[in-house]
């Protein structure tokens, strides 16, 4: 039995309290349509302008999410558990009450494709299962693999990146910390030094490792030939387009 009613403007009920103690708060658009309904004792419900449920609470509290074509996207269970679910109802991401977190592959239902944990330590795969990223809690390191299990690229915890070939040799590093990106070649010689000021320099090698060509931002170049015997420089060559340096 209703003990109190309250109405609004347009005659409509906006809350209701029963002989059982039980309250329900009501809510309508400008339209006059019923757009929200919550009682005391959890249950609640929501209504998009169009009549269609985009909201559920039960007593127990669960919760429900819904698209605007009455699809369920999301659930929430009261022990923090939830469940993310695309327009045909595969699940897409699932997260577990200690806080662990999967994604699905939407194209093959079922594969986890990101996995993050409560305590941040965090993994993805791709299509084939393999793992092609892996970032440690306890430092803040991220790992990138080839589809073999190479590492091919290092990120620090403040960014900085390191790159590596099929044979895991550095060819190219991002050192955030200092402002300084640099490049190397396949025997691990410095070829490319780059600033965000602008300020950068180019080496190339011959096949002895010895310095052949130096040039930097400036314009400013250098040549080098060596003696095939000794190693000693027998020619060395500068120019430069800049004419403060001429």
């Amino acid at each position: 039995m209703t003990l109190t009613k309250q109405k609004n403007e347009n005659g409509q009920v906006v809350y209701e309290k029963c002989s059982s103690g039980l309250e329900w708060w009501y809510e309508y658009n400008s339209s006059g349509t019923q757009i929200h309904m919550k009682c005391s004792n959890g249950y609640e419900r929501k209504w998009n302008d169009g009549g269609i449920k985009i909201y559920f609470k039960n007593e127990e509290g669960c919760e429900y999410w819904y698209n605007d074509g009455g699809d369920l996207i999301h659930r929430k269970e009261p022990d923090g558990s939830e469940e993310w679910y695309d327009a045909m109802g595969v699940t897409i991401r699932t997260k577990f009450s200690d806080g662990t977190i999967q994604s699905y592959d939407e194209s093959k239902e079922g594969k986890v494709n990101h996995l993050q944990y409560a305590n941040g330590n965090e993994y993805k795969f791709d299509e084939s299962g393999n793992l092609i990223y892996r970032k440690r809690a306890v430092d803040g390191k991220g790992y990138e693999y080839d589809s073999v299990g190479n590492v091919i690229c290092e990120i620090d915890s403040c960014g900085g990146k390191r790159w590596y070939n099929a044979q895991g040799k550095l060819i190219h590093e991002l050192d955030v910390i200092r402002d300084i990106e640099r490049w190397y070649d396949e025997q691990g010689h410095l070829i490319h030094i780059k600033r965000s000021n602008r300020v950068e320099y180019w080496w190339a090698y011959d096949s002895n490792g010895e310095i052949i060509y130096y040039k930097d931002h400036t314009g400013y170049e250098e040549w080098y030939t060596y003696d095939t015997e000794y190693g000693e420089i027998t020619n060395h060559k500068t120019h430069t387009t800049n004419p403060y340096l001429k």
